[in-house]
């Protein structure tokens, strides 16, 4: 691995987990090009140019209200402050739109930052350097606590000595400012699995530049969510290194076979992609105009063709997204939480030809690709290995079609909480309270404060952008859908093969069988001729003596070994039903013949009236056959 950052240089940055140069920064806003009105764009920033001191540079704004918290927060909230204080740097400057315009005309209406990276500890860090502390910071501070909790309730173990833990998928509003004056001033905390390729086996290709070095140390790499392939993501807590070499893409490798194909491969992704795994994208949106993003290291994939997942989100999903806000008045309401949407379009859709026409060998190509070869093999020999293989791939399409549906239901979530507050429903409210609860997943609720203050807070902003949210919401769930058709049309293809292989299988081991009893008869009637003729050789007596004595003998045990072969294999079931039987009702006689006894002798050897006694007769008795 490269490592153009020196991780531990001398002064300000020795003990900093994050510097400017792992931040990927991205400005949106309305660019005047010269002729005609401004246009929406996006442009890539410099981490060079965020003009961050490096000295100590405390914050008088987070500093005034900590005599309110208790020894731990303080302590924590001091490390956060001295490891991530200087992003406040990185925020765009304060002001209306016309004290924002530069000598070009430029607008900047949102700051977007990438970190590829997932450390949990970014989160609250991130936060605490971008907010505006300035603004309400009780509420900046209660935010805070919550994306602790959050990360608490949603972390998960896979396999805690290899492969670390990650991110149940969820979705959690936050905290926000009181006022909020013609834009969207909601801070949101979300993670979204998300399928991607690499290389396999081995580690892939090093980074084209250095990000956080915490990822060389075992220690600091244990804290981190590391990449999990497609097995391990569904089986957690199993390890799965023995199946991998098994998988779709691993096995299925049609560029060996096309040259066309190679070409087109090697042309657009540089390696051979090989292997599925599953990645997670956090969202974090700040306030309007800030939000960041997380995601695992992919820089050693090529910005263009659009690869990484921030070349993805910046050259593919917003370019979509602006070709829907042509107008000018569309265009000014863009703002952190649509962008949101955008980079959840680029993460969902990185693999998938539903959200790009010109991705090659999509994983549903993949799939249908392999899935060509089975049938091939199907009508050619059909075997219990072709089963397997099928099963295989029925078991992956099951954990690929899981994770699409849990992302269906964040967006889902997400479109009726933005709904429940643009269109001025009442809010569902708990019962005895004046609060809202929104329930995201069975491990993470938030309270969201009375419902008078979310609408002065959100409503008339969000009512702006009714029809933007709902629009590019609503896309997003449309292509997951129609991805989600294709490979159902795959698993029910699969299962007609995999009923059709069981099928012919099954009247293959039948001929199997009649062949097997052919040669089972001919091994019957050849032994025992082996074994005379194996006894009669020795050097005892001559075998001219011993002929006629040879073929009566032979003859004899012959007929013998077949009969007593022809009546087992074919009268052997029914005469162990008889014995069974047999041995049952035997019990039954003799349990009943001594108890019967008993009560006659009983009965019969009762005194009478007069004295006497009954005389027991055997003869009363019932006998075996009547029984029977």
């Amino acid at each position: 691995m490269s490592n153009n950052v020196n991780v531990k240089p001398e002064g300000f940055w020795h003990d900093k987990h994050l510097s400017p140069s792992q931040l990927l920064v991205h400005d949106i806003g309305l660019y005047d090009g010269g002729a005609g009105p401004p246009k929406l764009n996006i442009e890539e920033k410099p981490s060079s140019s965020l003009q961050i001191p490096e000295e100590e540079d405390a914050n008088p704004n987070v500093a005034h209200f900590e005599d309110g918290l208790t020894y731990s927060e303080r302590y924590k909230f001091n490390a956060l402050k001295h490891r991530y204080g200087w992003m406040r740097h990185a925020r765009l400057p304060a002001g209306t739109g016309r004290e924002e315009k530069t000598v070009r005309n430029n607008f900047r209406k949102c700051r977007w930052i990438h970190i590829p990276s997932l450390f949990p500890e970014y989160l609250q860090g991130v936060f605490l350097g971008l907010s505006d502390w300035a603004d309400d910071p009780e509420n900046k501070l209660t935010a805070l606590r919550q994306i602790g909790e959050c990360i608490n309730g949603n972390e998960r173990f896979s396999k805690p000595d290899k492969d670390g833990k990650y991110f149940a998928p969820f979705f959690t509003p936050l905290s926000s400012s009181s006022e909020d004056t013609g834009s969207e001033n909601c801070a949101i905390l979300a993670s979204f699995p998300f399928l991607d390729w690499t290389v396999y086996p081995g580690p892939p290709p090093p980074p084209r530049f250095q990000v956080d070095g915490r990822q060389e140390h075992p220690a600091a790499r244990l804290m981190s969510h590391p990449l999990r392939s497609l097995l391990q993501y569904y089986y957690r807590l199993e390890d799965t290194s023995d199946r991998e070499k098994f998988q779709v893409y691993t096995r299925h490798k049609p560029w060996n076979t096309n040259r066309e194909i190679d070409l087109k491969v090697r042309r657009w992704y540089g390696v051979h992609p090989n292997s599925l795994l599953v990645d997670e994208m956090w969202i974090l949106v700040i306030d309007s105009r800030h939000i960041v993003t997380f995601s695992s290291n992919q820089t050693w994939k090529s910005k263009w063709p659009p690869l990484q997942l921030s070349a993805r989100i910046a050259e593919v999903s917003f370019r979509g997204l602006k070709s829907k806000l042509q107008m000018s008045e569309r265009q000014r309401t863009y703002t952190a939480l649509i962008h949101a949407i955008a980079c959840v379009h680029g993460a969902v859709g990185l693999i998938h030809r539903n959200f790009w026409t010109d991705v090659p060998l999509p994983c549903s190509d993949r799939f249908s690709g392999l899935l060509g070869v089975l049938q091939y093999r199907l009508y050619r020999s059909p075997s219990t290995k072709l089963v397997m293989d099928l099963l295989q791939v029925q078991d992956e399409l099951n954990i690929i079609l899981q994770i699409i549906k849990k992302q269906e239901q964040l967006l889902t979530s997400l479109q009726e909480y933005f709904n429940e507050f643009i269109d001025g429903t009442k809010p569902p409210m708990l019962e005895g309270t004046g609060q809202r609860r929104v329930l995201i997943n069975s491990t993470t609720s938030t309270d969201l404060g009375t419902r008078d203050t979310w609408r002065s807070r959100f409503q008339p902003s969000l009512r702006n952008n009714e029809s933007i949210l709902t629009t590019v919401t609503s896309d997003v769930i449309d292509r997951l859908r129609q991805e989600e058709d294709d490979l159902n049309d795959l698993k029910t293809n699969t299962n007609d093969l995999v009923n059709r292989t069981v099928q012919l299988v099954n009247i293959r081991i039948e001929d199997h069988g009649q062949a097997i009893l052919v040669f089972t008869l001919v091994t019957v009637i050849f032994l025992p001729l082996s074994f005379l003729a194996s006894y009669f050789s020795m050097n005892n007596v001559e075998l001219a003596h011993v002929q006629a004595t040879f073929w009566i003998v032979a003859a004899v045990l012959t007929l013998a070994v077949v009969g007593a072969a022809s009546i087992i294999a074919f009268y052997g079931g029914k005469a162990m039903d008889k014995f069974f039987v047999f041995k049952e009702n035997r019990r039954f006689w003799f349990g009943r013949r001594s108890r019967d006894v008993q009560q006659y002798t009983t009965m019969h050897n009762a005194p009478r009236n007069d004295g006497s006694f009954h005389v027991l007769d055997y003869q009363a008795y019932p006998t075996r056959s009547a029984l029977w």
